[in-house]
């Protein structure tokens, strides 16, 4: 799960897979949010699985909320590169809510 510093917040994340994050409100059932680069996650670590026996994998992604609206992911990836999401709600043709995680930045080791 993502730790957060302000435990008022009753709100958590966590990595379920590629490009999928579950918010998971205090009381409630989790919610299913992909990320706006979910495709082009999933078609790099199909590329990365073929030449690594180890990557990516789900249990070495690492999840950090920033603000309530912000998070920080490392998808268990050789490359070590972290993603910088905001969250974006919007609304469905049929009127209802939807929330989308939107990628900001990418940031990556020297």
């Amino acid at each position: 799960p993502c730790k957060k510093e302000d435990d008022s917040e009753d709100t958590n994340h966590v990595v379920t897979g590629m490009g999928e994050v579950v918010q998971i409100v205090k009381g409630r059932e989790g919610t299913l949010v992909l990320t706006s680069d979910y495709q082009a996650l999933r078609r790099h670590s199909l590329c990365e699985r073929r030449t690594s026996p180890l990557f990516p994998s789900i249990d070495l992604s690492r999840c950090c909320q920033l603000s309530p609206n912000c998070i920080a992911v490392s998808w268990g990836m050789e490359d070590s590169i972290v993603v910088i999401y905001r969250k974006v709600q919007g609304l469905r043709q049929d009127g209802s809510s939807v929330v989308e995680w939107q990628s900001m930045a990418a940031v990556s080791p020297l």
